[in-house]
């Protein structure tokens, strides 16, 4: 009759007798159809019932962890609006018979992925860390190479001690990280590229300030049940940084500090295999950045310098909300995120010096212990079908390695070159970076 369909009984024939069931068969996308013959005095009807299929998502989500653990509950919510009246609601009418109906005809094994594939993106949470990482390890390297040149040591030249008033330098950086795939979170492969352009500022022999504008662009592959799925971002960041090597401790105390502010914007692509489908979504976010950094320099030990040191960093990731488009009945409307970490670096720093055909080189080895405070999985809430659902995604472990290892060349009093390499070591986690730096002295 034109109408929607909706779940009930209906008598779709009636006659005084002659009717049979013989060879008719009923089906209704994404509901259980069954016929009966109603004989009632001298009158038999022809009567179909429709009801909704039953569903137990929730333990499918259960069973494959992480993210799908909210949408399966999700999945069987929509399933039982969807027994009740499909009229009331479009966007359930519509996934019912678009998601839930292909659904219910896969594997066990097929329904775990497909359940982890209607979440929430799994990459775009994960990136709360490692979207800041190569701009501030950079800025970090560049302040540690600046607080030995203000040592008092008289190691290099483009120091304030050494009777210069500023620097400017550029670098190209590049990283890569991987990620396993565990039961919290889905696995992926990250690379990022990039430049950082700095001034610096000697206010005195004992103070350095500086500003630093990044841009950096990085995307990430998924692994495991988000296979196909990616996240693009190009971060613009702006950064103040300074140096201070106080007279009273001799030069040996070096306390340095950042605060960060940046813009991100997110190209995201969600892969639905068992749908054939990508749901796609354009969005933007801003990052905050706090970090400071305390060494001090111990006795010098033949031609190696010691520098025990403590760092401590802040960064809090804001992501819009967004509506993905180009999915039908499987596109979600997510809210905004906000997520926050908090990191500690214990560790040594070994450094030396050499002359050579080129000019000074300048050596050195970074090693240390990284511990995040927070480890509680990312919550994403959003909305499927109408329904409002809550997933999360897992961090990655909370205690790693860091490894710093770079080479500066004093080519000049004026100029300088560096090279260093970046990694990170964490169970089913390590990244890897690359800088090049040039550095003007006046």
């Amino acid at each position: 009759n034109g109408n929607a369909l909706q779940a009930g009984t209906y008598t779709i024939a009636a006659a005084g007798n002659g009717l049979s069931l013989s060879g008719v068969s009923f089906s209704a996308t994404g509901y259980t159809v069954t016929g009966n013959v109603v004989t009632v005095g001298s009158n038999t009807d022809l009567v179909v019932t429709v009801a909704g299929t039953a569903t137990n998502y929730t333990a499918v989500g259960n069973a494959q962890g992480g993210a799908a653990v909210g949408t399966g509950s999700a999945l069987d919510q929509i399933a039982a609006l969807a027994s009740s009246s499909i009229t009331t609601n479009a966007a359930v009418a519509a996934f019912t018979q678009q998601v839930l109906a292909p659904l219910a005809t896969l594997s066990a094994e097929a329904k775990q992925v497909a359940v982890a594939q209607l979440s929430p993106s799994q990459l775009t949470p994960q990136l709360t860390a490692t979207s800041v990482t190569p701009t501030t390890t950079a800025i970090s390297q560049h302040q540690e190479t600046v607080a030995g040149l203000m040592d008092g040591s008289g190691k290099g030249a483009a120091a304030g001690s050494q009777g210069r008033e500023g620097a400017i330098w550029g670098e190209v950086v590049g990283a890569g990280v991987l990620r396993g795939t565990t039961t919290e979170a889905a696995g992926y492969r990250a690379s990022s590229a990039g430049v950082v352009l700095g001034a610096d500022w000697f206010a005195s022999d004992e103070v350095m300030a500086g500003l630093a504008f990044s841009w950096i662009n990085s995307a990430s592959v998924g692994q495991g049940v988000m296979a196909g799925s990616t996240t693009r971002v190009g971060s613009y960041q702006l950064t103040a940084y300074s140096v201070w090597r106080p007279d009273w401790a001799d030069q040996k105390l070096s306390v340095e500090g950042q605060l960060g502010f940046g813009y991100n914007h997110f190209d995201q692509r969600r892969t639905i295999a068992f749908l054939g489908a990508r749901a796609n979504a354009n969005y933007g976010g801003e990052q905050y950045l706090g970090k400071v950094t305390v060494g001090y320099d111990l006795p010098q030990q033949g031609a190696f310098t010691f520098t025990p040191q403590y760092s401590l960093r802040f960064v809090r990731l804001v992501n819009h909300g967004y509506q993905e488009r180009d999915a039908g009945a499987a596109n979600l409307k997510v809210d905004t995120l906000a997520t926050n970490a908090v990191t500690q670096e214990l560790g040594l720093k070994v450094d030396t010096e050499m002359d050579t055909l080129f000019g000074k080189l300048s050596p050195d080895l970074r090693v240390a212990w990284v511990h995040d405070f927070r480890d509680a999985p990312i919550p994403t809430t959003g909305v499927l079908a109408g329904v409002s659902f809550a997933s999360t995604t897992g961090r990655v472990n909370t205690d790693g390695l860091a490894v710093n290892l770079g080479a500066t060349l004093q080519h000049s009093d004026a100029f300088s070159l560096r090279l260093e390499y970046n990694g990170e070591y964490r169970h089913d986690y390590q990244s890897h970076g690359g800088v090049l730096r040039a550095s003007w002295s006046f």
